[in-house]
């Protein structure tokens, strides 16, 4: 691969460039290598030229890797942005030239782009996009021929572009071009690193020697009051301006500050990502990262990437997609979460105001409130996107990468943290794990159901059954013995004389650990109670029952996870019992436990029960199912678990048939997902997001 390269211009021998798209780390490489390898007397960059202040540069170089901005005010009360970010050609550009310095080595920065671009009108800054490939393609083509189709897409675009448009377009360009052919004339060895769209303009004029501003044209200026702040890294990756992988960001950025930016490559560093995260899984995740799976995992990944012919696989679309499909959420959120690793600083986040002023820049003693980034507009667009260019991962709106980082980390939602307010410390049980329930509990009635049919081959004494069982004979005659064996229904369908259905309890046993473990009861309530419960102070109504509630579940665990300081919960459960196994909750879940007759509608917790409540904790929910089943009570359990004497005979005495199916019978996936028991507070029951909530915050 070709890591240094430049672009010439014919008749600027002195002049050296290298154009690149806003916010895309490969071009930020080629630029921090060009100066760590090569000698340059002077570094022209696209900022405005009013940054040309040596402390604002260095204020904003010593604020990375951490993501940050040169926020503006303007008269008008809009705020504009300019980005601070590691992965930005120009900006590491400002911070190597910085950095050079305080190594003694002094070469000329200047910034050369208008200051008045932010008074230009919106839609004279609107432009089309441009489609272009992989950017990891420049290593291997160069940037000539990488940047050859765009342009030719660019001069499409400019001749289907507005009179405004057009106008301020040449206008700015203009301005740079003047500026620069001045510099050049000074015969000092230049780098110039340039968007590319500029750069297209600004060569045209050099080439053709038409270096003007346009017509006379001139735009007053107006002071600005700015502040540096340092700014969500998250926010600003869900909306184009922290390359592709924030990780690789930040290691591209070490390898910067130790001077040895030619060690670094963006797809080595995702390469020993997948490699790393795997290995540290490994332990953990058996089943999932199985050589089979990891095989199908890296198949499928490499045809994802080959297939949207690229070097580089895109974070969601390919490796999160592959991840999640061949070795299952839990790793496919656990390698995201790697990906999405970056450093937030721990200090206050306004780092001084500014008032700048036409020829200088000054310390403002006067505050003024920082803005949601929401309401953020960028110098180089005019809108609220960063770039015209800047790749998003297939169709993923901003919302929805915004969407995907929540749900990594459910505490990075301030605005909805904010929105819920004080915990009321009510716990609701979510809709989704009742649903997950009913199926696992369907699949144990099915295996059951199953088992009924199963044919059993038993030596036979004389009656000949459902006849002979001839693999098991002759299996016998090859053993030496001299049996016939018979053919035998399971005698489980004599065992349950009565179907099982959903009042079946179910019991989940996943552990035989049982120490220091809590338990809780969940249950469900009338009309009258619930409305108690949710703070419905106008449901006064005289023919509404007495409050009523009826226990359907109840549960063992230890420890979990909260999120949303609180206001949602996830318990880690050691075993689980249903009395009513359906995914219906609340009212209607009440309804269809009261059909029932009055025995078996619960009404009593474990714990209080003087039936249940000195039976060990493992066993608890088991005697509790015991004592509200009507014939059966369906365990699964882990291998080692056995029922105790007592429980056995407490169910005898109840005459209830307790029928264990092994818990490998499920998905080790499946396994861990039942493991997991949710709960949120009031306020998110009753938030109208609280579907999106809640599924951020299950694993």
């Amino acid at each position: 691969m070709n890591n240094k390269q430049y672009i010439k211009l014919t008749g600027f021998d002195n002049l050296y460039v290298i154009p690149y798209i806003r916010g895309r780390l490969v071009f930020a490489e080629l630029a921090a290598r060009a100066l760590e390898e090569d000698q340059f007397e002077r570094v022209v960059v696209d900022f405005p030229f009013f940054m040309n202040n040596d402390n604002l540069l260095e204020k904003a170089s010593q604020m990375l890797p951490y993501a940050s901005s040169l926020l503006l005010k303007k008269k008008d009360g809009t705020f504009v942005s300019i980005p601070f970010v590691p992965n930005d050609a120009a900006c590491i550009t400002v911070a190597a030239v910085q950095s050079l310095k305080k190594d003694g080595i002094s070469i000329e920065l200047k910034c050369i782009d208008d200051s008045q671009v932010f008074n230009y009108p919106q839609e004279s800054l609107m432009q089309s996009e441009i489609n272009f490939t992989d950017d990891y393609f420049v290593f291997t083509d160069g940037l000539e021929n990488f940047f050859g189709p765009l342009y030719m897409q660019l001069d499409q675009s400019l001749r289907e572009c507005s009179r405004d448009q057009r106008f301020f377009s040449e206008y700015r360009a203009g301005i740079i071009a003047e500026r620069l052919a001045g510099l050049l004339r000074q015969g000092s060895k230049t780098l110039f690193v340039c968007e590319y769209r500029l750069w297209s303009l600004v060569s045209s004029m050099l080439e053709v020697g038409s270096v003007r501003r346009g017509n006379g044209f001139h735009l007053l200026w107006k002071d600005l009051k700015g502040a540096m702040v340092y700014e969500d890294p998250y926010y600003f990756w869900a909306h184009g301006l922290l390359d592709d992988y924030p990780f690789a960001v930040e290691q591209f950025y070490n390898k910067f500050r130790l001077g040895s930016v030619r060690m670094f490559d963006k797809l080595k560093c995702i390469e020993e990502l997948v490699k790393n995260s795997i290995h540290r899984c490994a332990g953990k995740e058996k089943d999932s990262l199985s050589i089979r799976r990891l095989i199908s995992f890296y198949g499928y990944l490499g045809t994802m990437v080959t297939g949207a012919r690229r070097f580089t696989p895109q974070p969601l679309i390919h490796l999160y997609d592959s991840a999640n499909s061949c070795l299952g959420k839990r790793f496919a959120k656990y390698i995201a979460k790697q990906f999405m690793k970056y450093p937030i600083p721990d200090r206050q986040r306004i780092q001084g105001f500014l008032n700048i002023k036409e020829g200088q820049i000054v310390t403002l003693h006067k505050k003024f409130n920082i803005p949601d980034l929401s309401e953020y507009r960028y110098f180089n667009t005019g809108g609220t996107e960063y770039s015209f260019d800047t790749l998003q991962d297939g169709d993923h709106s901003p919302e929805d990468l915004k969407n995907f980082i929540f749900k990594l980390d459910p505490s990075l939602d301030n605005k909805t943290i904010k929105s819920l307010g004080n915990n009321s410390f009510m716990n609701w049980a979510v809709q989704s794990d009742y649903y997950m329930h009913e199926t696992a509990c369907g699949k144990l009635r099915d295996i059951i159901n199953r088992e009924r049919l199963h044919e059993t081959a038993k030596k036979s004494m004389g009656p000949m059954g459902k006849g002979i069982h001839w693999k098991r004979t002759i299996s016998s005659k090859a053993l030496g013995e001299d049996n016939i064996y018979i053919r035998l229904k399971s005698n489980v369908k004599k065992a349950l004389k009565n179907r099982i259905d959903e009042y079946t309890p179910i019991t989940f046993i996943f552990t035989d650990d049982f120490c220091n473990h809590g338990s809780s009861t969940i249950h469900d309530s009338n009309i009258t109670n619930r409305n108690i419960e949710l703070g419905n102070s106008a449901f006064s109504d005289k023919s509404d029952p007495p409050p009523d509630h009826v226990y359907s579940v109840f549960h063992t665990f230890s420890g979990g996870t909260i999120y949303y300081d609180g206001h949602v919960e996830r318990r880690q459960i050691s075993s689980i019992t249903f009395l009513y196994t359906r995914h219906t909750m609340g009212l209607q879940r009440y309804a269809a436990i009261m059909k029932r007759p009055e025995r078996f509608q619960c009404r009593i917790s474990p714990g209080s029960d003087q039936e249940v409540r000195n039976f060990p904790l493992p066993e608890t929910g088991i005697a509790w199912a015991v004592k509200y089943a009507e014939h059966t009570v369906i365990i699964a359990a882990v291998n080692s678990w056995k029922p105790s004497d007592t429980l056995r005979e407490f169910a005898r005495s109840k005459g209830v048939k307790i029928h264990t199916i092994p818990l490998s019978s499920f998905q080790q996936d499946f396994i861990e997902r039942l493991r997991s028991l949710y709960f949120t507070s009031t306020q998110v029951k009753t938030h109208p997001d609280v579907d999106r909530i809640v599924e951020r915050c299950i694993e």
